[in-house]
């Protein structure tokens, strides 16, 4: 029977859903989360590993000698060191797809929340001072529509075209960026450049990679309007997190909306906790119960692949 370990199921399944699927392929242990001092030996006899932050690098896959199969629980495989993988003929598996309306949907939360001020007109003060007005519409903070409004999108995977579609039913108008180390056959792509210089909002779906790391930072910033608004539910180390904090403390950017952080969850004293001018939500846009159950389900339908001899969504 299969050995499987799942060293870090907690983000999946907090409010208690099943892994079912998964224990009927073989022998599974599941631990809430692991430390990096835990990883090897709660990993050292399995066959099959289903991570989803945990970091498994160069070092550790070469150590775990009974390793067949790595089945990351995320889309991203950022924490995986591939090249090890391949080196050892391992199986490494993505889940791809599973969160893009949840994604989207945050995203165009984010957008309404900034645009249609809804917590600036609906609560209790305003309220009470609407009912000594004398006539039947107050509005306490002017809003604007997302209609004619320019979105960038910097990543033209799933998530990326899901907010795209969503944008344009708003009626704004969608630029995609085209991005170093990226060839686009399929959808128009622009220069990164005249994108940020046109955007009214800017909405980051584009995988981390050596390329993208920073790519947000203190030159890129620079060419976006001082009135827009940057958005990122990919990973945070593409943006340059010191120089958005001081874009945003300088008013060079109106806003920013950001789901991931560069270190998760944030130190104490971490700068853009005490900026102004930014919402943070804690890497909950992938996390809908929706999203959760169809990750833990192609979670299995991949693992249940590799032990047919099979490939899915196979990234060795």
């Amino acid at each position: 029977m299969l050995h499987i370990v799942a060293p870090d199921i907690h983000t999946a399944s907090f409010d208690g859903l099943s892994w079912d699927a998964v224990a009927a392929l073989g022998e599974l242990t599941c631990y809430a989360a692991t430390t990096p001092d835990e990883r090897f030996e709660r990993m050292r006899d399995a066959e099959a590993v289903l991570v989803n932050k945990v970091i498994l690098d160069r070092d550790l896959i070469h150590a775990l000698t009974s390793l067949q199969y790595i089945g990351v629980t995320a889309t991203g495989v950022n924490n995986i060191d591939l090249d090890a993988a391949r080196s050892r003929n391992i199986a490494v598996t993505n889940v791809p797809g599973y969160s893009t309306h949840s994604v989207a949907q945050i995203c165009a939360s984010y957008m309404l929340d900034h645009y249609s001020k809804l917590s600036g007109n609906a609560n209790p003060a305003v309220l009470a001072t609407w009912q000594s007005q004398h006539h039947f519409s107050y509005v306490q903070a002017p809003f604007v529509e997302l209609a004619g409004k320019t979105i960038g999108i910097l990543g033209a995977g799933a998530i990326g075209r899901q907010v795209a579609a969503i944008a344009k039913a708003f009626g704004m108008e969608v630029l995609f960026a085209a991005l170093p180390g990226r060839q686009y056959l399929d959808t128009p792509h622009i220069s990164l450049e005249k994108v940020l210089s046109e955007s009214d909002v800017v909405s980051i779906h584009c995988p981390l990679t050596d390329q993208t790391k920073d790519l947000i930072n203190k030159d890129t910033l620079a060419l976006m309007k001082p009135s827009a608004i940057l958005l990122n539910t990919a990973r945070g180390s593409i943006v340059n997190e010191q120089d958005l904090v001081e874009a945003l403390e300088q008013g060079s950017l109106a806003h920013a909306y950001l789901d991931v952080l560069s270190s998760e969850p944030p130190e104490e004293g971490t700068p853009l906790l005490e900026c102004p001018h930014v919402t943070i939500t804690p890497h909950l846009a992938w996390a809908s119960r929706e999203a959760r159950i169809r990750l833990i389900q192609e979670t299995a339908c991949n693992l249940e692949a590799f032990i047919r001899g099979d490939k899915k969504n196979r990234l060795d």
